[in-house]
């Protein structure tokens, strides 16, 4: 299962000491950069002119993706919301299916 993951950081981040917030950004960003390596990121940035940033993560289940969330050192600093991902085959069929059964409906 892929899921959308939108982070973006709570106003208590700026009543953070500098230094300690650094630290934490750090290890959260290596956390991160170890999920890349294993193959549990597979797109991740930051928003252009805004605070915050997204993931795309492959977990076999929501349960999967929220251990791997909560073990991340800044999560405790971050709004997070999550979506999970379809692709694009996968909708055309779904639209198929639709338009069948609204024709059929149509019909009747």
């Amino acid at each position: 299962m892929r899921f959308l993951v939108k982070h973006t950081p709570k106003d208590e981040v700026l009543l953070t000491p500098p230094k300690e917030m650094q630290g934490i950004i750090i290890d959260h960003l290596e956390y991160l950069v170890g999920l890349e390596e294993e193959g549990k990121i597979t797109d991740s940035g930051a928003f252009a002119g805004l605070r915050g940033g997204f993931l795309v993560v492959e977990a076999g289940s929501p349960e999967e993706l929220d251990s791997m969330l909560n073990l991340a050192p800044g999560m405790s600093f971050m709004n997070t919301e999550v979506y999970p991902l379809i692709d694009l085959r996968t909708r055309i069929e779904q639209m198929k299916k639709r338009k069948e059964m609204t024709a059929k409906w149509v019909k009747a």
